[in-house]
């Protein structure tokens, strides 16, 4: 899959997510967005259990990429610093 499908993808679910919770920024705070992050990586953990089950966790990713979005659109998304700093 090339990059511009995958944001392609991640754009389709914010537009999902936003249809279905409303304004999340509104009410969210960066706290907020980290506690659902982890929780949607540990659904697509439990569900991957293991090689040949990519199919039942790739939507738990989907969700976790566009719930990062969500959280940048929000709190602000700064360019890769310079130098190798993380």
């Amino acid at each position: 899959m090339e990059r511009q499908d995958v944001y392609k993808t991640l754009d389709q679910e914010r537009a999902y997510q936003g249809a279905k919770w409303g304004d999340l920024d509104s009410r969210n705070s960066l706290g907020d967005f980290l506690i659902y992050l982890n929780q949607r990586l540990q659904a697509a953990i439990v569900a991957y259990g293991g090689p040949g089950n990519e199919a039942a966790s790739i939507r738990y990713v989907q969700q976790v990429g566009a719930l990062a979005v969500a959280a940048m659109e929000k709190f602000g998304a700064p360019g890769r610093p310079t130098g190798g700093a993380a």
